[in-house]
């Protein structure tokens, strides 16, 4: 760790009235093996925290989503240094730190937490782009039936999580192949803005069938063919 980084939490560790035995050196792990599954089980513990655990933990947020470290730091099983680690290596910045507070930047439960649509949208960025722009979403081929149908739901999110383009590292399930593109214009001439969240993930609160564009089946030939096999056979 730098002096740099060591002042820097010195000074956070100040400024959020901690003593000095909250603070320790970085994570020391045996492995790299150990240190990655020390930081999936961490991320996936701030994750439900920030995103969907906080009203049953009694974790004070606001309704943009953002709570003081130090409050934090009695929830979960790490120091200062620590939760400062695991949040620079989250592989797809799902959390935001300003000043004093964290947050989760997007995934909130409505039902979980004391976050409301109006306050998150307020703390995002309305997404920019070209008037003939799509933006994708991925899913299982099940889904496609309910999507033509009554449009993409957010579920018990905030928001319905989108991607900025197909290869977009964020904003769509890992390894759904269905890849559906959607009209930003058409949203909007619905009456629903598009945002867009610090980590680069595209929302809106919902997707009706008029803006669907195409779908697009990235499953292999083989694949396709094994799926509509075990289709046939469940109706006979």
């Amino acid at each position: 760790m730098s002096h740099t980084e060591q002042g820097g939490t010195s000074r956070l560790n100040q400024g959020l009235g901690l003593s000095q035995d909250r603070e320790s050196s970085l994570i020391r792990l045996d492995s790299q093996s150990d240190l990655n599954r020390f930081l999936v089980g961490q991320s996936k513990r701030l994750s439900w925290l920030l995103r969907h655990g906080a009203l049953r933990e009694g974790l004070e947020m606001d309704e943009a989503g953002w709570v003081r470290i130090d409050t934090l730091l009695k929830h979960v099983d790490l120091d200062l240094d620590q939760l400062m680690y695991v949040v620079r290596e989250n592989n797809k910045a799902r959390f935001e730190l300003s000043g004093e507070r964290i947050r989760a930047t997007q995934g909130h439960s409505l039902d979980e937490t004391s976050v409301t649509q109006d306050g998150l949208e307020a703390s995002w960025s309305i997404f920019v782009s070209d008037d003939d722009a799509v933006i994708w979403h991925a899913t299982q081929f099940k889904n496609l039936d309910s999507i033509r149908e009554h449009g993409i739901l957010r579920g018990s999110r905030s928001h319905v999580h989108l991607a900025a383009s197909i290869d977009s590292k964020v904003g769509k399930r890992t390894g759904a192949p269905i890849l559906i593109s959607i009209s930003v214009s058409k949203l909007r001439a619905e009456g629903y803005e598009v945002f867009e969240s610090p980590n680069g993930v595209v929302l809106t609160r919902h997707v009706p069938p008029s803006c669907l564009v195409t779908v697009r089946d990235t499953r292999s030939r083989r694949s396709r063919s094994r799926a509509a096999q075990k289709s046939q056979k469940r109706e006979v």
